[in-house]
């Protein structure tokens, strides 16, 4: 049994392990994860005081979806979103500062069989600074931001955004 005083250093660790680090990122890189990290725990922090409002996605999956929007003082800080389908589920933590997206954390989860068990969970987060993706990790794997690939998927990531926070601000529940 580890005494108590390790237990900070344990948890501490562990939350860093599942970012490896990417042997490209410079102190600079390495000071904005700093921050946008403890960004994030300190919106997680102020949760239990902000307004939650949930409300259905429709038209994204197949099997539909829900979103939960986290409103700290008028301003959206967090979007919970989980899409559902036959075959999988998606779940989406979207963080937020003035509206523009600082990190993104996503899980995949994939079924053995249309609506099986749990057979694989991957996940993926992104950190953003200034509007452009600074570090990207997909199944734990670090990947290079300035690719076309990239490109790619923070242009979906962003429309997407754009999406939620204009369900969150109208309540529409519908597909674009």
């Amino acid at each position: 049994m580890l005494p108590i005083p390790a237990l900070p250093l344990l948890v501490a660790l562990a939350s860093h392990a599942a970012d490896p680090p990417s042997p490209k990122r410079g102190a600079q890189a390495d000071t904005a994860i700093a921050r946008i990290r403890r960004e994030y725990a300190e919106v997680n922090a102020m949760l239990p005081g902000c307004e939650h409002r949930t409300q259905d996605v429709s038209g994204e999956s197949l099997e539909g979806g829900s979103m939960t929007v986290h409103r700290c003082g008028g301003a959206i800080r967090k979007i919970e979103v989980t899409y559902y389908g036959e075959t999988g589920r998606a779940t989406k933590e979207w963080y937020l500062s003035g509206e523009r997206p600082f990190f993104l954390y996503v899980v995949d989860t994939r079924y053995d069989q249309p609506f099986g068990r749990v057979a694989g969970r991957s996940e993926e987060r992104v950190y953003w600074a200034g509007g452009r993706a600074i570090r990207w990790l997909d199944a734990g794997r670090a990947r290079a931001t300035g690719t076309a690939e990239a490109a790619e998927r923070m242009g979906e990531l962003r429309e997407e955004i754009a999406d939620l926070l204009d369900r969150a601000r109208t309540g529409r529940t519908d597909a674009n």
